[in-house]
C-alpha cells in the first residue's frame, strides 16, 4: 500500500513590532505525520444531520454511588440520569468526530460543508464554555468534547484549510482557545492525591487544541502534565490514584492510558529526549496492561478484588495502541498481540478512526 503522508510543520511565527521576547513556550512544534492527507474531496449529495447546539447548565450527576469512596460501584438510576442529561453533548461530538473521519479518508465536499456548519453552530450558540453553571462532572464532560472536537478539527483543518472560510476558522479557533484555557485552568493545581486520569484526559484536550492553534503555552502545559503523570506511575507499572478504584482498577489504568498514548504521540514528536527520559515509566504501565488484556490476573493480584468491566480490547478501549505502536518499536511484539485481539480502533475522544491514521497508511497491518 502506497503511503500517502507527507511532513507536516507547523511553524509558529514570531510578529514583533518592538522585537521578540525568548522563553521555552517559543519553540517550533510538530504535528504528527500520520494527521496530514493527500486525499481529495468529491462532489457529491449529501444529508447533513442536525444536532441542536446544547444550552442548559454543565452541572451533571456522577453515575457512582456517593457513599462509595472508590468510585466503583455505578447506581442504575443515576447512570441513567447522566446519559441523558450528557446525551446532546455525546450526540454532537460522535457526529462531528464520525464526520471528520469520513472527510479525511475521502469524504465528500458537501460532508465538509456539513461538518463546519455543526461545529460553527455549536461554537456560536452552544453553553460548553459555560463557566459559572459548573461542577466537578461538567469540567469532565467539558474536556471529554475538546478533546473530541480539537482533534477533529485538528485532522480537518490540516488537510482542507483552502475550504474552510476565514470567517469560519476564525470562529472555530476562538472556541477552541476559550474551552482549552477553560481546561487548563479547571485542572490546575489540584491536589496531588486529586490527579488521575481526568487530569491526563484534560492534557490530551489541551495538547490537540494547541496543535489547532499553534499555541505553544498550551502545549508546554499539556507536556508537564504528562510528565507528572509518568512520575506518578509506581516501580511495579500502577498508578496508585487508578488502583483506588478498587474493582475498576484495570479499567481505569486502560482509562488513563488512552489520553497518555496520545500526548506521548505529540511530545515524542516535540521533545524526543524528554520523551525518552519518561519512556521506562510509561512502558512500566503499558506492560501492566497488555498482561491484562492477554488474561494475566496482576489487577486482582494487586487489589485483592475481582475486577469489574475489565475488558479493554472491547469498544475501542484499546485504539490508543495504533499512535502508540508509531513510537513505541522495542514493545512491538507485545502491542502487536494485544492488537490481534482488539475488536476496534474507533475512539470519539480520541479522535475517530486511528486504525485508519497510523496503521493503514503505514503499510502496519493489524494482524500478522
Amino acid at each position: 500500500m502506497l503511503n500517502y503522508r507527507y511532513h507536516f510543520l507547523a511553524l509558529f511565527t514570531c510578529i514583533a513590532f518592538f522585537g521578540c521576547k525568548t522563553s521555552k513556550a517559543e519553540k517550533t512544534l510538530s504535528t504528527p505525520t500520520e494527521y496530514v492527507l493527500h486525499n481529495e474531496l468529491d462532489v457529491s449529495e449529501s444529508e447533513c444531520q442536525y444536532i441542536p447546539p446544547y444550552q442548559g447548565t454543565l452541572i451533571f450527576n456522577s453515575k457512582y454511588s456517593p457513599d462509595d469512596e472508590s468510585k466503583s460501584t455505578v447506581v442504575k438510576e443515576l447512570d441513567e440520569k447522566y446519559e441523558e442529561s450528557t446525551a446532546l453533548i455525546n450526540e454532537f461530538t460522535f457526529h462531528i468526530v464520525k464526520l471528520s473521519d469520513r472527510i479525511v479518508q475521502g469524504g465528500t465536499s458537501e460532508e465538509l460543508t456539513c461538518y463546519l456548519s455543526s461545529v460553527s453552530t455549536w461554537a456560536d450558540q452552544s453553553s460548553l464554555t459555560n463557566n459559572t453553571e459548573i461542577n466537578h462532572m461538567g469540567k469532565a464532560v467539558k474536556k471529554w468534547a475538546l478533546a473530541s472536537i480539537a482533534s477533529s478539527y485538528l485532522k480537518v483543518s490540516l488537510n482542507y484549510s483552502d475550504s474552510i472560510p476565514d470567517a469560519t476558522d476564525k470562529l472555530i479557533k476562538n472556541w477552541i482557545s476559550t474551552l482549552a484555557y477553560q481546561v487548563k485552568h479547571d485542572y490546575s493545581n489540584r491536589k496531588p492525591s486529586q490527579i488521575n486520569n481526568h487530569d491526563y484526559w484534560a492534557a490530551w484536550a489541551v495538547i490537540a487544541s494547541a496543535a489547532v492553534l499553534h499555541d505553544t503555552d498550551l502545549y508546554q502545559w499539556a507536556e508537564d502534565v504528562f510528565v507528572y503523570a509518568s512520575g506518578q506511575i509506581d516501580n511495579d507499572g500502577f498508578l496508585p490514584n487508578e488502583l483506588k478504584r478498587e474493582t475498576r482498577a484495570a479499567m481505569y489504568h486502560n482509562y488513563a492510558m488512552q489520553p497518555l498514548a496520545m500526548v506521548g504521540l505529540f511530545v515524542f514528536e516535540n521533545n524526543p529526549e524528554l520523551y525518552e527520559q519518561h519512556r521506562s515509566k510509561i512502558e512500566l504501565l503499558t506492560e501492566n496492561l497488555f498482561s491484562h488484556a492477554l488474561g494475566d490476573d496482576l489487577f486482582k493480584q494487586k487489589t485483592g478484588l475481582e475486577q469489574v468491566d475489565s475488558e479493554i480490547t472491547i469498544k475501542g478501549r484499546t485504539a490508543w495502541l495504533a499512535p502508540y505502536l508509531t513510537y513505541s518499536p522495542s514493545q512491538e511484539a507485545q502491542i502487536r498481540k494485544v492488537m490481534s485481539i482488539t475488536s476496534s480502533f474507533r475512539s470519539t475522544r480520541l479522535g475517530g478512526d486511528l486504525e485508519f491514521l497510523f496503521l493503514t497508511l503505514t503499510n502496519k497491518p493489524l494482524r500478522d
